[in-house]
């Protein structure tokens, strides 16, 4: 809809309708307008001064009676790239604001089966190009569903994203019917099978300065946590984990 649009370019929705009426109209005065827009006088009057103020709408007095146009939408695309290029001439300026925190931990909050799905997708923007997991398979499955990490792992290994993972000795199942949980050079994915004495009930996702973690279907809910210091300690964790797990080879 064309109302939409004009939403997206920072109109509100009642002034994208009034200049569209507006518009429709050719010229008219802010009753005729308002009942095109189907609003009162008042609000159409109000934003019809907006417009104006705007430079989206002319007027012009006629027997003592204002009197509307719309300006050419062509005014519309020339503010909006004018607007868009003092945006991007202010980039340098805002990248150095933002770095000022950059290296601050971030804890991000996620619930639900598509929160969970955001984190997954999350690690396949990867620097490093290497993901580390912690899972227990079985919760794995049953939290996003068995068709979407075979999407996941498909779109990791076309980005060459390289993944090692260890699995909860008790959490193993359909591990032998299904390929994408295996060591595969194909998928790119080197896995491992923890100690007996070794439980997790959810998974934890490794890559770069940053540490996932998702729960169960149960709970249905994640965490992202965006901090060097911590992801370098998980990381060690994970590499001494891995050091005593077997290959499901």
């Amino acid at each position: 809809m064309l109302s939409n649009t004009l939403q997206k370019i920072g109109l509100s929705e009642k002034e994208s309708k009034i200049y569209l009426a507006t518009l429709e109209l050719g010229t008219a005065v802010a009753s005729v307008i308002a009942k095109k827009a189907k609003t009162n006088r008042l609000t159409a009057y109000a934003i019809l001064q907006s417009l104006t103020q705007k430079g989206y709408v002319s007027h012009y007095k006629k027997k003592g009676i204002q009197h509307f146009s719309a300006t050419h939408p062509q005014v519309l695309v020339n503010e909006t790239e004018q607007s868009f290029q003092e945006l991007k001439d202010s980039l340098p300026e805002l990248n150095a604001i933002y770095s000022l925190h950059e290296n601050r931990p971030k804890i991000s909050f996620y619930e639900g089966r598509e929160g969970l799905e955001t984190l997954w997708n999350l690690s396949l923007n990867t620097q490093e190009q290497k993901v580390y997991q912690i899972a227990h398979l079985k919760t794995m499955i049953s939290a996003v569903g068995e068709d979407f990490l075979n999407e996941y792992v498909k779109k990791r290994a076309e980005k060459g994203i390289v993944n090692y993972c260890i699995y909860d000795h008790f959490g193993i199942i359909n591990f032998k019917t299904n390929y994408i949980f295996q060591t595969s050079k194909e998928l790119l994915r080197e896995v491992r099978i923890a100690p007996l004495d070794f439980q997790s009930s959810g998974i934890s996702i490794l890559y770069d300065n940053k540490v996932s973690f998702l729960s169960s279907k149960a709970e249905s809910f994640g965490f992202l946590i965006e901090s060097t210091e911590y992801s370098l300690m998980m990381k060690s964790l994970f590499k001494n984990l891995w050091e005593i797990s077997k290959s499901d080879q």
